[in-house]
């Protein structure tokens, strides 16, 4: 039987783009990051569930002003490439509604490394 693309998130991901974060942003809380997003609640979840949950645990951790999340975001993005991390764009479907700009500069990068198809969509 196939693997499970959810099961390609694995810990090994999340432990990974959080030490990558932590290096952006040294403030950054790595460990809790990664027990927030490995929560009890995590086998359960589907593939799009899995990648919505890292956007809002991305959220829960990052600065709360968009624009200087999104910049931090912008530092990690490119150590990244493949669909797994459509949580980049998805950040910017989620939290940039009111950022039109910084938020489509935002989505030209993250599509370099990703697809940002989905939040070119919905925004």
């Amino acid at each position: 039987m196939p693997e499970l693309l959810k099961n390609l998130y694995t810990v090994e991901l999340i432990k990974n783009l959080s030490i990558v974060l932590k290096n952006s942003w040294g403030a950054f809380e790595d460990k809790n990051f990664q027990e927030f997003v490995l929560d009890d609640n995590w086998p359960a979840k589907e593939l799009k569930q899995r990648m919505r949950h890292i956007t809002v645990s991305l959220n829960a951790f990052l600065p709360g002003e968009y624009v200087k999340a999104l910049d931090i975001l912008k530092q990690t993005a490119p150590q990244f490439n493949g669909f797994l991390y459509m949580f980049f764009p998805d950040y910017v479907e989620a939290y940039g509604s009111e950022y039109e700009e910084e938020s489509m500069n935002a989505l030209e990068l993250f599509t370099q490394f990703s697809s940002s198809e989905f939040a070119i969509r919905l925004s």
